[in-house]
């Protein structure tokens, strides 16, 4: 399933949900609208902000690179973050979690504004990376990754928020190297290896690596190729589930080498290599228009 801003906020309230919790002032705020502060090397103080749409702005125009529109966003949620760990919201957490945790059935007003103020942190922070992933892979697993870094600070005093801050930072991963891991919700019937079904994007992503290996070669590479993605076209389509081990007969070969030469980029994509992860997109989307006539 791919990932979108709609269903990264569902992801979270759901989480908050299992664990019996609510999260109500968080859904109403604009992303955008939120203060990115600009702290100076070796200053703690910031000298001055920016709204994160702003930082997007100006990452889009090309104003600032990649690496430094995450760096200046780093920086900020670490500002953000030692301004709540001084209000002392870890020890409201941690009173307001060990008296849920007894059966408590109302926490105190201290331990709902600390938990308000947390969840809130997690949600505003959690979209931000999910937007800086769109602007690029790379920027989007630093992003991703930052913001589990952060919310380990909550791992003792509220293990449950820890947990949900870690679920919905490696759902940012995942989203940052390609949705089409996950397993897709299409009638899909081409079983992979460890019996995983091929989802719709790795599926379109296959027939663009099919459809290059046609094009750099002579009329005989057309025509494989062709064959292949017609045979991968009906396998997928098919009612009943079949092995990827088994399409195409003696072009089986050439669907599975191609499958490889995705599952390496997808390797590359999700240890940062950002043009790796450019290639992937440009191969799925050849893969979803390509139209194929064999003779």
């Amino acid at each position: 399933m791919k990932i979108t801003k709609r269903r990264l906020r569902k992801i979270i309230r759901e989480q908050l949900l299992l664990n019996g919790l609510t999260l109500e002032r968080s859904t109403l705020r604009t992303v955008n609208e939120d203060p990115i502060y600009l702290i100076e090397f070796r200053n703690r103080i910031p000298t001055k902000f920016i709204t994160f749409g702003a930082l997007l702005e100006r990452r889009g125009r090309g104003l600032i690179s990649e690496r430094k529109a995450v760096h200046l966003w780093e920086r900020s949620i670490n500002y953000e973050l030692n301004q709540l760990l001084a209000e002392g919201v870890l020890d409201d957490l941690k009173g307001a979690y060990e008296a849920v945790k007894s059966g408590a059935k109302k926490i105190s007003d201290a331990g709902k504004a600390a938990f308000e103020k947390v969840s809130d942190f997690i949600h505003t922070k959690s979209v931000q990376a999910y937007e800086l992933a769109r602007a690029g892979l790379e920027g989007g697993i630093k992003a991703a990754r930052g913001l589990i870094e952060a919310v380990k600070k909550f791992q003792k005093a509220h293990p449950v928020l820890f947990k949900i801050g870690v679920f919905v930072g490696m759902t940012v991963v995942i989203f940052a190297v390609m949705s089409f891991i996950d397993t897709s919700e299409a009638q899909a019937a081409i079983e992979m290896k460890g019996g995983k079904m091929m989802s719709q994007e790795r599926y379109e992503a296959v027939r663009g690596v099919l459809d290059e290996f046609g094009n750099t070669g002579g009329m005989d590479a057309q025509q494989y190729s062709g064959k292949a993605i017609v045979a991968l076209d009906k396998a997928f389509k098919a009612k009943d589930a079949v092995s990827l081990n088994k399409i195409g007969g003696e072009l089986n070969g050439l669907i599975k080498s191609s499958d490889k030469i995705l599952e390496k980029l997808l390797d590359e994509a999700t240890a940062g290599d950002r043009s790796a992860g450019k290639k992937l997109i440009q191969l799925m989307n050849v893969g979803k228009k390509l139209k194929v006539e064999v003779q």
